[in-house]
C-alpha cells in the first residue's frame, strides 16, 4: 500500500491511526527512525493526540521522567533518553495573544531554541507551532522540520475515534526522516 500523498511530492505521507495504541506505535516508530536530533512540529486541535505522541516517542527513546504537557511553562526538557527531548507548547501564547489582540513576540524562546538546536542532537517537539512568532512572523518558517498534523475523525463503523495524520518535510533532515518512516508506517490505514 502506498502511503505517499498523490501530489508529486515524495516528502508528504498520509495515513490513519485507528486508536490510541496506534498513536503510541507511531511514537515508537518515530523514535526508532531518528538518527540524530530533529524538529517535529505538531499541529491539531485540543485532544488530537499531540501530547500522547510526544509521550510515546519519549518512552521509546528511553526517557524515564514523566512527560507532561508544558502548557504553562512553554518548554519541558528531558535528558534521560537516547536523545535529549525538548517539548514546547505554545497554546497559552495563543490565548494571551487573543486576550491582548496582538501577536506576542517570543524572542527569548527563539534564542533558547537556537541554542538547543546548535548541538544537532536534540529532539525538539513543538505543539501549536503556528504561535511560535517573532516580530510578526512564524519563527519556524525557515527551520528544517517534520510537520505532523493530527485530525480527529470517526472510524468507518463510527465506534472509535481515529486520527488522520499528514506528515510533511520542509528540509533535507526531515525529508530523510520521512524516507525512513515510509517503510515503517505501512501497517497504518490510508485515509478514507
Amino acid at each position: 500500500m502506498s502511503l505517499e500523498k498523490q501530489t508529486g511530492d515524495n516528502s508528504v505521507v498520509e495515513f490513519t491511526l485507528t486508536d490510541v495504541g496506534a498513536t503510541r506505535e507511531l511514537g515508537r516508530i518515530l523514535a526508532e527512525s531518528l538518527e540524530s536530533g530533529a524538529v517535529i512540529a505538531l499541529t491539531g486541535n485540543l485532544g488530537a493526540g499531540k501530547t500522547t505522541l510526544v509521550q510515546a516517542l519519549g518512552k521509546a527513546l528511553g526517557i524515564s521522567e514523566v512527560i507532561s504537557s508544558p502548557t504553562f511553562t512553554m518548554m519541558n526538557e528531558y535528558h534521560s533518553g537516547r536523545l535529549p527531548l525538548f517539548h514546547f507548547d505554545f497554546y497559552r501564547v495563543m490565548e494571551m495573544a487573543e486576550r491582548q489582540e496582538q501577536d506576542l513576540s517570543l524572542d527569548l524562546v527563539a534564542s533558547e531554541f537556537d541554542e538547543i538546536s546548535e548541538s544537532g542532537r536534540a529532539l525538539m517537539m513543538i505543539e501549536w507551532p503556528e504561535y511560535f512568532r517573532v516580530e510578526g512572523a512564524n519563527y519556524l518558517e525557515s527551520v528544517d522540520r517534520l510537520n505532523v498534523t493530527l485530525t480527529a475523525s470517526a472510524s468507518p463503523d463510527g465506534l472509535e475515534d481515529c486520527r488522520n495524520v499528514v506528515m510533511s518535510a520542509t528540509g533535507a533532515v526531515s525529508a530523510a526522516l520521512i524516507d525512513r518512516l515510509k517503510s515503517r508506517v505501512g501497517d497504518f490505514r490510508q485515509p478514507q
